[in-house]
């Protein structure tokens, strides 16, 4: 008669061999992402432009989309003014519920020159900054960029004392200290770290 010894399934080794596997891929996993997040903070750092995600709070955030949906309805438009805007209902520039929740800002229209641009004062700048939609005139259209195919500029001022911009032109406003806001979406944008 022949005996064979079996011995039972150990979970033992399988065991250490998947728990190492599993720190191994958290730890890569880790390092990606708090790379990849160090990467990009210092490209908008760099730029000075302020990230619509990240950089903004939940009030600004709301009247950039606003901002953002207004351009291209005013875009087509002989760039009526704030009153028209607001009797036909496009936020933010009529006033609703949510306004004041988000600064209750004061709207007018500026025209410097061929640039025309929309600025908003914030009435309690500890809710949200004043914002500033930017137009561009004709003189940029001539450059071969049509205003309908251009995205919107959207500049901030957080300062609680503000007076209009002498000047439209990008280089004047960002000594005014203004900063112009960007929607930057990649392939990490759901990963990505935010910052109050």
């Amino acid at each position: 008669m022949m005996e064979q010894v079996i011995r039972p399934a150990g979970a033992g080794h399988e065991t250490l061999w998947v728990g190492v596997l599993c720190a191994a891929i958290l730890a890569t996993s880790g390092t990606v992402i708090a790379l990849r997040t160090h990467t990009v903070s210092e490209a908008v750092q760099q730029t000075g432009v302020l990230d619509a995600r990240r950089d903004l709070n939940a009030a600004e955030q709301g009247l950039f989309a606003d901002l953002r949906v207004a351009h291209d309805e005013i875009a087509g438009e002989n760039s009526p003014d704030v009153a028209a805007l607001a009797e036909a209902g496009l936020l933010p520039f009529a006033p609703d519920a949510t306004s004041v929740r988000r600064g209750g800002h004061a709207w007018q229209r500026l025209q410097r020159g061929q640039d025309i641009a929309y600025l908003g004062t914030s009435t309690d700048a500890k809710l949200a900054g004043s914002m500033l939609l930017r137009l561009a005139g004709e003189s940029h259209a001539a450059h071969g960029h049509a205003q309908e195919a251009r995205e919107p500029e959207i500049w901030l001022s957080r300062s609680a004392s503000l007076a209009p911009p002498a000047s439209l032109e990008p280089a004047a406003l960002t000594t005014a200290g203004w900063r112009k806001v960007a929607a930057r979406f990649d392939a990490g944008v759901t990963r990505q770290k935010t910052h109050p």
